[in-house]
């Protein structure tokens, strides 16, 4: 994370950009982050640091501000068969003609980022969840989706799998 001093303001971002010519969010996928504060001599309890879903801003012992990104979702289209998910997708599903599993990528190194399973229909097929390899979800090594209109959202902690709701 580099840290720019442009005059009298202090700007964090994720990457070194140079001085901005106007003013405006610096683009730092997958988010955007600005942050600014009024340098003041001996301000030492100003520190920014980044948080697997977002930043931290910590502006006193008493004081704290995160600000966490919202990825838009890519919502596929209503998935019947095996599927393998991808990050940040709102993966459909009908399971009406029977049971069939959504895999997962890996959770190793992507602290924070997730997917969520929903399905569509009345049906109460199962739709297995499967991690990456031996990974696992909330413990186990599956996770079912079994009832009708129900969802789950999966989050990975760098190393497997939570999900919620749990079952």
């Amino acid at each position: 994370m580099a840290v720019k001093t442009l005059g009298q303001v202090k700007r964090e971002t994720k990457k070194p950009v140079a001085p901005p010519s106007t003013t405006g969010p610096i683009k730092t996928l997958p988010f955007e982050v600005e942050v600014f504060k009024k340098v003041e001599a001996g301000d030492d309890n100003l520190r920014i640091e980044r948080t697997p879903t977002g930043i931290a801003i910590f502006l006193s012992e008493d004081l704290t501000i995160k600000i966490n990104r919202l990825d838009p979702y890519e919502v596929t289209g209503i998935q019947a068969n095996e599927y393998d998910a991808e990050f940040g997708e709102l993966v459909r599903v009908d399971p009406t003609a029977g049971a069939f599993p959504v895999n997962l990528p890996s959770a190793a190194d992507n602290a924070g980022r997730g997917i969520t399973v929903w399905n569509v229909s009345d049906s109460s097929e199962d739709v297995t969840v499967t991690p990456d390899g031996s990974e696992t979800i909330n413990g186990a090594a599956t996770y079912v989706l079994a009832a009708a209109r129900g969802q789950a959202t999966f989050v990975s902690d760098g190393e497997n799998w939570l999900a919620s709701p749990p079952v």
